[in-house]
């Protein structure tokens, strides 16, 4: 009785009930869509946050920047006033990393290319030699090689006449420098040897010395023990083949990485673990791996040497060795890039003693906080001295993340609206389908119906519309969503900017992530519940 006397006064009223109707729905459809559109973004939002790393790399621009592994006395005597605290305490910073890189070895690995600090010098015991008054030069045969990137045994050379004096039937120890000539023959020249441990142990390097024996020996040469020229060549060997080993606390905030310039083609990063425990484990490049003939899982003898003296190949002299030596476990090994083929990555946490001084222009790299980056860029770059410089790379975080913040403050905006709007319409419906028939409850309430049964009669009538309405309204929304929010990503893609200092095309990589929110029916039917019980 009282379910259908409920229903009957509603359809009494059907101009009333058809446009309480159509607003309840209305209103629960744009609110659905608002909030759809607020968590949706939102999601992205984080989403981004997750995707997106930024970084701020501070840089000395010296007068060989960029070069990565030299010394520059300007720069190290800036960095005595450089205040890092300015950066670490900013509360827009996750974290700040000064470089850690070290002068080393990994036993087996050679190098071609042309950054190896002396390529073309070389020692190695020459014979036969002769003077050719035409081309005023020596000619020699290359009887052994104690080290050379570009000769070998049995070879002919042509040395320049200024080289030294040279007798027919002797045989020389000789330290120069290899060069290609007029003819297909390589040429010798004499060079110093540029050592900085040499120069402080006041080391003579001489460019010719005659080991030839005497004939009862029986040898036709000999090369003298702790020779000073095959401390060279073996010096040579290793600084010509050395790798700069570069320490960590996040490989993928280093700028090579973090710009994609370098990426995993077998392996992985370091784990937490690692990176806490110091775990003997490196990142290798490819051609270093095939050099080395090793995979995922093997193990590189690493040594190091740290020396008082700047310059990363000033590290090492033959007579003082290494001062680290460790197996290491290869767990990645990147793409080659020819100018960091002979770098290895480890944990900082494995505590191989870094260079004392700075090893290229890098000063540090600062983990910004995504969506603070301009303002960390604002403050600090106002405030670096000398040749300090800031850049910020976000792998375009800015570009994709600012029109998504303008829409969700607008979604946010609406749906405060659609709130306001739709508790003003509950409270009208309340005044019209409840307030107004208060002589009707009166004179149920004087029949004897009671106060549950005149609850009910209410209840039954404004329930029954807003159920309609609002389970129409939130279906609605629901079958619109993918429709607004492909509307809502083309909007955003057209209000893309790029800003020159941030997300910048020319200085860095502009990662891609897809708005494809993932909102199911019962986030929908939550909304429609809310709205209706409200009603």
């Amino acid at each position: 009785m009282i379910f259908r006397n409920s229903t009957n006064s509603i359809f009494r009223s059907k101009g009333k009930t058809a446009l309480f109707t159509l607003v309840i729905f209305a209103l629960t459809l744009a609110l659905s869509l608002a909030v759809s559109v607020w968590a949706s973004v939102a999601q992205f939002l984080d989403d981004c946050d997750e995707y997106y790393t930024t970084i701020g790399l501070v840089e000395y621009m010296g007068t060989n920047y960029p070069d990565d592994d030299i010394y520059d006395p300007a720069m190290a005597s800036s960095l005595e006033s450089f205040d890092a605290s300015i950066l670490t305490g900013e509360d827009t910073l996750i974290n700040w990393e000064s470089p850690a890189r070290t002068f080393g070895y990994v036993e087996g690995f050679w190098r071609t290319d042309t950054f190896m600090p002396d390529k073309m010098l070389s020692v190695f015991v020459v014979g036969n030699v002769s003077y050719s008054e035409e081309n005023q030069l020596y000619s020699a045969i290359v009887f052994k090689t104690l080290y050379s990137s570009t000769i070998e045994d049995n070879k002919y050379v042509y040395i320049e006449e200024d080289f030294g004096d040279f007798e027919q039937g002797h045989y020389y120890l000789v330290f120069g420098e290899v060069y290609h000539g007029y003819s297909p023959i390589l040429h010798l020249r004499k060079t110093s040897f540029d050592n900085a441990i040499v120069t402080k142990n006041d080391i003579e390097i001489p460019n010719l010395v005659d080991i030839t024996s005497d004939i009862t020996e029986g040898t036709a040469y000999n090369i003298p023990e702790n020779s000073i020229l095959s401390q060279v060549a073996e010096t040579l060997a290793i600084t010509n083949n050395s790798v700069l080993v570069s320490s960590t606390d996040n490989l993928m905030a280093l700028l090579p990485f973090h710009q994609e310039e370098l990426f995993f083609i077998e392996g992985r990063s370091f784990t937490e673990e690692e990176y806490t425990s110091g775990s003997p484990v490196a990142v290798i490049s490819e051609i270093m791996a095939d050099r080395l003939e090793v995979s995922i899982g093997d193990t590189i003898k690493l040594s190091t040497a740290v020396s008082d003296l700047p310059g990363v190949y000033n590290s090492y002299w033959a007579d003082d060795g290494f001062s680290y030596q460790n197996n290491f476990t290869v767990v990645g090994i990147t793409n080659t890039v020819m100018d960091k083929s002979w770098y290895v990555y480890i944990p900082r946490a494995t505590g191989i003693p870094a260079s004392n001084f700075p090893i290229g222009y890098t000063v540090g790299h600062a983990v910004v906080k995504n969506d603070r980056a301009a303002e960390f860029y604002g403050r600090i770059e106002s405030i670096l001295q000398d040749r300090f410089q800031l850049r910020i790379y976000d792998q375009g975080y800015s570009s994709v993340a600012i029109p998504y913040q303008t829409i969700l403050r607008t979604a946010q905006i609406v749906t405060f609206v659609c709130g306001l709007v739709e508790l003003a319409v509950v409270i009208l419906f309340a005044f019209l389908f409840v307030y107004r028939q208060h002589e009707t409850s009166r004179t149920m309430m004087m029949l004897g119906a009671g106060k549950p049964r005149i609850f009910a009669y209410f209840i039954i009538g404004a329930g029954f519309i807003a159920s309609i309405a609002t389970s129409a309204g939130a279906a609605a929304g629901y079958w619109l969503h993918d429709k607004i929010i492909a509307f809502v990503a083309r909007t955003a893609e057209s209000f893309t900017l790029i800003d020159s200092r941030y997300s910048n095309g020319n200085l860095t990589i502009s990662r891609t992530l897809e708005f494809a929110p993932n909102l199911n029916w019962q986030f929908f039917i939550s909304i429609g519940i809310t709205v209706f019980t409200l009603t």
